[in-house]
């Protein structure tokens, strides 16, 4: 449909264009009534027909908010793929569902409705007012014809009608607030001590025997995808500024210009007038007293609705014509120092305004010398960047691999290096494989058959490298070599919490008998940490692992083994439940309002789950696989 569209609609309306809907000749010409597209039925959702040109449009959706989404981490290879079209499927499902359903309730809007929120699409308009033109090409570049887009239009206003109707249902019982905030804000007083894995490393002596044994017994866990690492070289604008000079002339040149496209700083005062049914007679006075020649800090101490500067003679202070609002601006523009301006309106009311100075945005040199001589240098590279960009080119097509590559771009007078990346997914990778091009090339034929150097990818703007096959690893069971340390740093760290276990209970059991921590930290040589009135939120790592512990009475002593090794061994002495009375009016209602924005989803997702299960779906395509 066209909810990307509609997502972008204003609530204000500026005219009602009725004729659009009784007279579209005038817009498009007879050719639009018999406008017509090759339709193919993909499938039925309630009787209610999925056409080709439905599913083609949802899949642009997709697609545009893919390139939206990621940005320079985009690539073509995203696109027009089987995940793409089966969530674009969906998509069409969900919305030809919720359609079924305002035709069972009889739901519609009006050809008033329907005129006033065409022209009031800001995608439609030119200058705040309707263009015909851009209706036009949206229709074109959509595959529309104007019945086709009026009636999508229509059926998309009735499925807002829908949603907004259950998405306003949600709210949030006290009982459900104060639940929350009891656990949310609990607070809890607690002491530890912990116990560093590090003191038994030494202690510990993983065999090659337990590490094969530990791999052959749980090999699903070292299941891996399809991966490849890459030796990369990268070729930088920045590679070049250790070759630019730049003299003192230069930069004071630069600093000249700069200085001069500050903008001016206004300083100003003003008199504030509320509007309302006294504000002519208000103005009249201020005026008249101002004419007379009373002093304009006077008259604004007196009569100006600004409490926050009539107290100060209506002194603003300065702006640079981007402070106060348009209106303000303009006139402050008009004014000659020491001169009053005639009243201006804003939001706020009446404005009698004088100019008292104008000033130059003062620029220091020295502060702004490194900026500057940065700024020319970078320019200066950008010339050397894009002439070395294109070497990079030729020179990647050229040679087989990145050795050579080095030795043809030394011989242009530009060293460069080869580094190393680690093995990466062609779905996911870090570093330079976050760049979804760059895994892109990766794994294509070119790189990871042919075992060649790759075109050039230009990460950003000054930014490009050339990558060639490092190893390659093929889905299944990662080999032993490459998960070895992991399985022996997981071993080791088992093994030392073995040796730490009776440790920690032993001094559980101690200080359960009244021993004291501090005490007990002392003879043990061993970090001792005590916390009072703690929530979920101010804790430490070690105090949220305190809080994850089940309460069966205190006071509580216990040991807790630490997912990343060691064992901490700790008393928790008290705990108050959080109460919704320590929030304020606003922060309840604020607190209210988002756990039932939470429930409205929920909602939302088992309403649209219910329709799914009871209606009558028939697809002739498949793109789950």
């Amino acid at each position: 449909m066209i909810q990307n569209l509609r997502e972008r609609l204003s609530g204000v309306v500026a005219i009602a264009l009725i004729i659009l809907i009784a007279i579209p000749l005038a817009f498009f010409g007879i050719e639009s009534i018999f406008m017509t597209q090759r339709v193919v039925n993909l499938g039925e959702v309630n009787g209610e027909e999925i056409s080709q040109l439905d599913f083609d449009r949802a899949v642009a959706m997709r697609n545009n908010r893919i390139m939206t989404s990621l940005g320079e981490n985009y690539s073509p290879e995203m696109l027009d793929s089987d995940f793409v079209r089966e969530a674009a499927l969906n998509d069409v499902v969900v919305a030809k569902l919720y359609l079924s359903q305002t035709k069972q309730q009889d739901m519609s809007v009006s050809d008033v409705q329907l005129s006033r929120s065409l022209v009031s699409t800001p995608a439609f308009q030119l200058n705040d007012e309707f263009s015909e033109s851009m209706f036009r090409n949206y229709l074109v570049s959509m595959g529309y014809s104007y019945a086709e887009f009026m009636d999508d239009f229509r059926e998309d206003l009735t499925l807002q009608q829908l949603t907004t109707g259950v998405l306003s249902s949600g709210f949030s019982t006290d009982m459900q607030v104060e639940g929350i905030v009891a656990v949310s804000q609990e607070e809890r007083s607690y002491e530890y001590i912990q116990l560093p894995v590090e003191s038994v490393l030494d202690q510990v002596n993983v065999t090659e025997e337990q590490i094969q044994a530990f791999y052959d017994q749980n090999s699903e866990m070292f299941e891996q995808p399809e991966m490849i690492s890459v030796n990369y070289v990268r070729l930088t604008r920045d590679q070049f500024l250790d070759q630019i000079d730049v003299n003192e002339d230069e930069v004071m040149e630069r600093f000249e210009i700069l200085q001069s496209q500050q903008p001016d700083q206004f300083e100003v005062a003003h008199i504030l007038v509320e509007d309302n049914d006294q504000s002519a007679e208000k103005l009249d006075q201020i005026q008249s007293r101002l004419d007379a020649g009373e002093a304009f800090e006077t008259v604004a101490e007196e009569l100006s609705e600004d409490i926050g500067s009539a107290n100060n003679g209506g002194y603003l202070g300065y702006t640079d014509g981007n402070t106060f609002p348009t209106a303000f601006e303009e006139a402050i523009a008009e004014l000659e120092v020491e001169q009053v301006s005639s009243p201006v309106q804003t939001d706020a009311g009446f404005h009698i305004i004088k100019l008292l100075s104008i000033e130059e945005t003062p620029l220091d040199f020295d502060t702004e010398y490194a900026a500057i001589e940065l700024q020319v240098k970078q320019e200066a590279a950008e010339a050397l960047y894009v002439d070395a960009l294109e070497n990079f080119r030729e020179a990647s097509f050229s040679t087989s691999d990145l050795e050579e590559l080095l030795q043809v771009m030394n011989e242009k007078s530009v060293e460069l290096e080869i580094e190393s990346s680690e093995p990466f997914e062609q779905d996911f990778g870090t570093g330079i494989a976050a760049n979804a091009q760059v895994r892109a090339v990766s794994f294509g034929p070119i790189v990871r058959e042919e075992n060649l150097n790759s075109e050039v990818v230009e990460l950003t703007e000054n930014n490009a490298v050339v990558v060639h096959l490092n190893d390659y690893f093929p889905a299944g069971i990662a080999p032993l070599e490459q998960v070895r340390e992991e399985i022996a740093s997981n071993l080791r760290i088992e093994q030392a919490n073995d040796l730490l276990a009776d440790r920690a209970e032993a001094l559980a059991a101690e200080l359960d008998s009244d021993g004291s921590f501090e005490e007990v930290a002392q003879r043990e040589q061993l970090e001792w940490q005590a916390a009072s009135d703690q929530t979920r939120q101010t804790a430490s790592p070690e105090g949220q692992q305190i809080f994850a512990q089940e309460i069966t009475g205190l006071p509580s002593v216990g040991t807790i083994e630490l997912p990343q090794g060691g064992f901490l061994v700790y008393k928790l002495s008290s705990v108050e439940a959080g109460s919704l009375d320590d929030f304020s009016p606003a922060e309840q209602r604020m607190l209210r309002q988002q756990l039932g924005g939470q429930a409205v989803s929920a909602e939302f997702n088992a309403y649209t789950a219910t329709l799914r299960a009871n209606a009558d779906i028939d697809l002739k395509v498949d793109y789950s696989n």
